[in-house]
């Protein structure tokens, strides 16, 4: 796949700068976890081609996504034994939305993979009652919320599945204290890596920006801060239907027949579980209507659980023809992720973009260019280095509300005056992907002529 996504570039280049000794937050702007990148640091310093270093990186990613599909393989044929498990998670990981997604290198897929690992031994927990079944489950839960915040929303899922479980079983005292001594667990094992974590922040000096930007920003930002960059949960969802109506018919089908199931025809096989499943997709979609700038990314977790519920609906019919009806079908979806894929342009307007500055300027020169046109490996003039424009007007609405203890529209600014960019990305259809304050330097720099939203220091 030769296009990039603005999410992608944006961590590649966070892990770079890592890897070349600056710090996150300290250093230049970002508002997630740094796990991913100092995982990934070492990989990017040895390239010197930002299309190789992405590509291999990808490669990786992949193998993730291989190994989500065992997991998810093992989950479905957990509580649905009669159910193609097999080609169910096929048709998962061919839906476009969700293979786009997990293999575009961004924090999100290693989350969604932990909270996987998770869930599927928090219902091995429910259904075999072991305990340790539940300390995995919140070791890879606590895993996932230190590779992404947003991993709080499927963690508390899980634990408040324990109200409908306690509802079922208000009569079956042993199986409540089992429940509750499960749960407490579960949340202790949780907060073991998040400790670590913690701890490895604090002693590397970076706790106070982390927890800044990470928190309060965001939390400004995704709440009540004036940005003109609305995306409602609608968007994905019908996006995602278009690329496969099958998964999501399957899915509805099933749901209905879970709930038919628990509620009409009192079925008790694994019915623990299948309230689990029913709990999550509801409290899932619930939370997602909350937030304001839904991306396609957010739902990675939700689409197993869809496919979950769509396993339910592959057990109707034991018929040769329905089977091959239905793997006729994945096996369409598959043949669409191959086409999109592998059969695009081989060189895209990013990797265009990339080389003209790679060939312009060298390691020492600064520039200041927003994803996804930044070329990864040269250093940034500005501390809001992406999407200046916006990220630096949100923090200033913020300082206005709020106190704020260091002034990094000033570090923006003195950044820029001690190393001026030698480039700069100006593209007219987007606006907030400006540097912050860029009419203070405009009269500096002029357009070049291969691509005039490149612009270059004049005399340079």
């Amino acid at each position: 796949q030769a296009i990039y996504d603005f999410d992608e570039i944006e961590h590649i280049h966070a892990a770079w700068l890592v890897g070349t000794g600056s710090k996150p937050y300290i250093d230049f702007f970002e508002h997630h976890h740094p796990t991913l990148w100092y995982l990934i640091a070492p990989i990017t310093l040895l390239f010197n081609d930002p299309s190789s270093l992405i590509y291999f990186i990808r490669v990786i990613s992949i193998g993730g996504m291989l190994v989500f599909a065992l997991i998810f393989e093992r989950l479905a044929r957990l509580i649905f034994p009669d159910s193609s498990s097999k080609w169910i998670a096929l048709l998962v990981i061919s839906l476009f939305m969700f293979n786009n997604n997990f293999v575009n290198i961004r924090p999100d897929p290693i989350m969604t993979l932990f909270l996987l690992i998770s869930f599927y031994f928090w219902v091995r927990f429910i259904i075999h009652g072991s305990l340790k079944y539940s300390i995995i489950s919140g070791i890879a839960a606590g895993l996932a919320f230190v590779f992404l915040q947003k991993a709080v929303i499927v963690i508390f899922i899980i634990v408040a599945s324990l109200v409908p479980l306690l509802i079922l079983h208000r009569k079956d005292k042993d199986r409540i204290f089992l429940l509750i001594k499960g749960t407490a667990i579960f949340i202790v094992s949780c907060l073991i890596p998040i400790s670590i974590f913690v701890i490895a922040l604090i002693s590397t000096g970076l706790w106070q920006e982390f927890y800044f930007w990470n928190y309060p920003y965001n939390a400004f930002f995704f709440s009540i801060a004036d940005v003109n960059d609305p995306c409602s949960l609608f968007r994905p969802i019908y996006r995602s239907f278009l690329q496969s109506p099958f998964l999501w018919i399957a899915g509805i089908s099933g749901f209905v027949m879970i709930a038919k199931d628990l509620f009409v025809n009192k079925r008790k096989y694994n019915s623990d579980s299948m309230i689990i499943i029913l709990w999550s997709i509801v409290l899932y979609i619930v939370a997602m209507s909350f937030i304001r700038f839904i991306r396609a990314q957010y739902l990675l977790f939700f689409f197993p659980l869809l496919g979950l519920v769509a396993a339910r609906f592959f057990t109707i019919s034991s018929s040769d023809r329905f089977k091959i009806f239905t793997r006729i079908m994945i096996l369409g979806m598959v043949v669409e992720f191959a086409v999109v894929m592998f059969f695009v342009s081989s060189k895209s307007k990013q990797e265009k973009i990339h080389d003209i500055v790679l060939s312009k300027t060298s390691l020492d020169d600064f520039v200041a260019i927003s994803p996804p046109y930044h070329p990864i490996l040269r250093k940034d003039a500005a501390y809001f280095w992406f999407a200046g424009e916006k990220m630096g007007v949100v923090y200033k609405q913020y300082c206005k509300k709020f106190i704020c203890k260091n002034n990094f529209l000033k570090i923006d600014d003195n950044r820029w005056q001690e190393n001026p960019a030698k480039t700069v990305w100006v593209d007219p259809k987007k606006p907030n992907t400006y540097i912050y304050n860029w009419d203070k330097y405009v009269s500096r720099y002029e357009p070049l002529g291969i691509d005039r939203r490149l612009w270059f220091r004049k005399g340079q």
